[in-house]
């Protein structure tokens, strides 16, 4: 009966802390027009499919089989992840990413809403997540000189 109960509670626990994850589509808007990338939504947060994205962006993905980690490398900039730690490398700074970074299927899936405003300190364009379109919006701005007077 004891073990009946610890099994009861410890059900309930795990159901409250780990929501139902729904896989769902991203948008990803630059000037090119719009694609769709592969996300995950997992209770308020929504995961993007780094991978898709890098192919977009033409970033570059390399995976280290030492500590279960991957390095996605962009205009110079290097973000480093290990799989299951919410903790990024970005150009030699730890930054918290708040939730853990995944391997599902094969791809890498980062959350959108705390990895994208990093990926805008990386980029010369202005990129911003939207989290009511699901969609990350990447805007080229281009001054001149008459603009800036």
């Amino acid at each position: 009966m004891k073990r009946l109960v610890i099994i009861m509670v410890l059900t309930a626990a795990l159901g409250a802390v780990a929501p139902l994850s729904a896989e769902v589509e991203i948008g990803v808007k630059t000037a090119g027009g719009t694609e769709n990338i592969a996300g995950i939504a997992s209770g308020e947060w929504t995961y993007l499919n780094l991978c898709e994205l890098s192919d977009i962006l033409g970033g570059r993905i390399e995976w280290k089989r030492i500590g279960y980690s991957a390095v996605f490398t962009i205009d110079n900039r290097r973000f480093r992840f290990t799989v299951g730690s919410p903790y990024v490398n970005f150009d030699g700074e730890a930054y918290n990413l708040i939730l853990p970074a995944r391997l599902v299927k094969g791809a890498l899936y980062v959350p959108a809403e705390s990895y994208v405003p990093l990926l805008d300190q990386a980029r010369q364009d202005n990129v911003v997540w939207d989290p009511g379109a699901r969609m990350v919006r990447i805007d080229t701005e281009f001054f001149n000189l008459t603009d800036l007077t």
